[in-house]
């Protein structure tokens, strides 16, 4: 099943007003840079700067972690934890009684980092279905899976609000909520102008 035009229309629309965006900032830096061009660099920054990438470099990066598929993989700590795990029930020496289990959790969810990276890429707060239509396009998912993909947003949105790395924040005029990052509120816990939703 294909998604609906309105929805690629859509989608779209989000990346082309991302790539604008970039482009913008992008341009403001180049200014910016030219304006300092005859003030010396440090020396510390010229010894570092074959490391920095090239623009080229940076550009081909870009592409690749967009046609990437995003795949959930074990987090390095859990190998470890499984490595030494299976090393110490091997060793009857570091065997001292029965093996006494903490609770550890299931797999790590995906989609708590898929939010916070999505919210950074865009520059703006998003909507639920919003954020599970570029779930869906990003990550290449299965459309009709589209009522347990958005699930699984709603709960890791929850998470990330009891951690306060996101908020939720009511669309003036509707019942519509968008996720937004705290840092795109002012103190009153309103969206920033820059950040409003039409």
């Amino acid at each position: 099943m294909k998604l609906p035009v309105e929805i690629l229309q859509r989608i779209k629309l989000e990346y082309h007003r991302e790539f604008v965006s970039t482009l913008k900032r992008l341009q403001d830096l180049k200014k910016v840079l030219d304006e300092l061009k005859d003030i010396p660099m440090p020396d510390a920054v010229l010894e570092n700067l074959d490391t920095i990438p090239s623009e080229q470099q940076v550009q081909t990066e870009a592409a690749k972690q967009r046609t990437q598929v995003l795949s959930p993989e074990p987090s390095e700590t859990e190998s470890e934890t499984e490595s030494s795990a299976s090393q110490s029930d091997s060793d009857p020496k570091n065997r001292k009684g029965p093996k006494r289990s903490k609770g550890k959790r299931g797999r790590k969810s995906i989609w708590g980092t898929f939010i916070v990276t999505r919210l950074k890429s865009v520059q703006r707060p998003l909507t639920l279905d919003e954020l599970t239509n570029h779930a869906i396009v990003t990550k290449k998912l299965d459309p009709e899976r589209f009522p347990r993909i958005r699930q699984s947003i709603v709960n890791a949105v929850f998470g990330l609000r009891q951690k306060n790395k996101v908020v939720t924040v009511g669309v003036k005029g509707t019942r519509e909520k968008v996720v937004s990052l705290p840092q795109w509120l002012d103190e009153r816990e309103k969206l920033l102008p820059e950040y409003q939703v039409s």
